[in-house]
């Protein structure tokens, strides 16, 4: 199994190192975890957000490959 976190953001602070280290400790060795950041967009002071986040969501879009399952995590943990 491969499990491949994909994050949006261009600097990600000291603990998501050390939590990928940590469930990378948690998980059978067979088992691949790995976490691939993408740059955000670049939004400017009248920028309308919800393009930044529709550009952001084509891109990841764009990594994933077909035999992928997507499990999707919000940041306000509402569905």
């Amino acid at each position: 199994m491969h499990i491949r976190l994909l994050a949006v953001g261009d600097r990600q602070p000291s603990w998501v190192d050390d939590a990928v280290g940590i469930y990378r400790g948690r998980f059978p060795r067979e088992w691949k975890f790995s976490l691939d950041t993408m740059a955000t967009v670049r939004r400017t002071k009248n920028d309308n957000s919800l393009r930044a986040m529709t550009t952001e969501g084509e891109q990841i879009l764009a990594k994933l490959n077909k035999a992928e399952r997507v499990v999707l995590l919000d940041e306000r943990g509402e569905q």
